[in-house]
């Protein structure tokens, strides 16, 4: 958005201008606020066991590959956990929406659709909606997959990627 002319264009996997519209449309910045408060303090205080167990149920929600899972938690049990706090809490309260609007730069938005997660089919309608405002915008969901498509569908994400890479050359 500061700096158009730096890119050429540019490809979102799974992600959304703002976290906290994923489950309200309306949410801000300060509605989310006391949520990602909340969660930075529970990881950096959670005992090793408890923030485990929340890992876990995480992981379930991110990924269909149950053979990726426990290296998911691993992964998030080594890491710093004041930095892993923060930067979940940086990203639940950062919200790039007011600029979606005035960029120029293509963006590829590739997100995961699961009809039999949690989000369901919701997918299909919270992604179109929340990048709706950028104007060189393409939409390419991800079937059979959730958060990690990397795991769940690696292929079609190799192949999306791909086909970014030479559009345009």
């Amino acid at each position: 958005q500061k700096h158009p002319d730096r890119l050429s264009k540019v490809m979102s996997v799974d992600s959304l201008p703002f976290f906290g519209a994923m489950t309200n449309p309306a949410a801000t910045v300060e509605s989310v606020r006391p949520m990602a408060d909340q969660m930075e303090r529970v990881i950096r205080a959670a005992p090793e066991g408890i923030l485990r167990g929340q890992q876990q149920q995480t992981a379930v929600i991110m990924t269909l590959s149950e053979d990726r899972r426990d290296s998911i938690v691993e992964d998030s049990i080594r890491s710093d956990r004041g930095v892993l706090a923060r930067a979940l809490k940086e990203l639940m309260l950062t919200d790039i929406r007011a600029g979606l609007p005035a960029m120029t730069t293509p963006v590829w938005a590739v997100y995961a659709v699961d009809n039999s997660g949690p989000q369901g089919a919701q997918s299909s309608q919270i992604w179109p909606r929340e990048y709706a405002p950028l104007p060189n915008v393409r939409m390419e969901p991800v079937q059979n997959s959730r958060h990690f498509i990397m795991y769940d569908q690696a292929e079609a994400l190799n192949a999306l990627i791909d086909a970014f890479l030479v559009e345009g050359r």
